[in-house]
């Protein structure tokens, strides 16, 4: 059984990593590193709202490329931002965040600050509604899953390789995360396509 998880994880990592990228954001402060990753082939990324709230200059790395993006939306309810950049791009195929429940295996594929893009495995623990007595816009997936400095807004897959979530926030100094599931996130993208601004529920 360990085999043949170990098999499915190191095949999805092979399949997906190069439709996740590093994002570089410039502002009054310094450098900001995160990832991200491409949500359809003409250069959609998704990635974490604090890395480019307030940036002046987005740069994505990936392939070996550094592109310029723009900044379509950063969003501080949802935690998530969405980015453009001028190129046609591999990209992750959205899965139904719906089916995910405690005990789910999931994996992330990320870029810790100054390596490259290296994948983590873990199950879903919780599904919360709230935090340290804070409230989330929407349920949130609670993952034991490692995260390190570098991989807010990292792709969550399922074991099929779809994109079931994103990271959000480190728990526990990086032992567990909390996840922002694709159906909220997919909100924001669709609200911004369809009215050119976010509507919140």
């Amino acid at each position: 059984m360990a085999e043949k998880l170990s098999s499915q994880v190191h095949k999805v990592f092979d399949e997906r990593r190069d439709a996740v990228v590093k994002v570089r954001a410039t502002d009054s402060l310094g450098i900001r590193f995160g990832s991200g990753f491409f949500s359809d082939p003409t250069g959609t990324i998704y990635t974490h709202a604090g890395i480019v709230l307030k940036a002046q200059d987005v740069k994505v790395i990936f392939g070996g490329k550094e592109l310029p993006a723009r900044v379509l939306v950063a969003d501080q309810r949802s935690g998530i931002a969405i980015l453009k950049v001028d190129a046609s791009t591999p990209f992750i195929p959205v899965g139904d965040s719906q089916k995910v429940n405690i005990a789910t295996p999931v994996m992330m594929i990320g870029y810790p600050e100054d390596l490259e893009a290296c994948p983590s495995f873990g199950i879903v623990a919780g599904l919360d509604r709230k935090y340290l007595g804070q409230y989330f816009s929407t349920t949130h997936f609670r993952a034991n899953l490692p995260v390190q400095r570098g991989q807010g807004g990292a792709p969550i897959l399922n074991m099929k390789g779809e994109s079931i979530g994103i990271l959000v926030g480190r728990i526990d100094e990086g032992a567990a995360c909390h996840i922002l599931p694709m159906q909220a996130a997919e909100k924001v993208r669709m609200d911004l396509a369809r009215f050119g601004e976010l509507r919140p529920g």
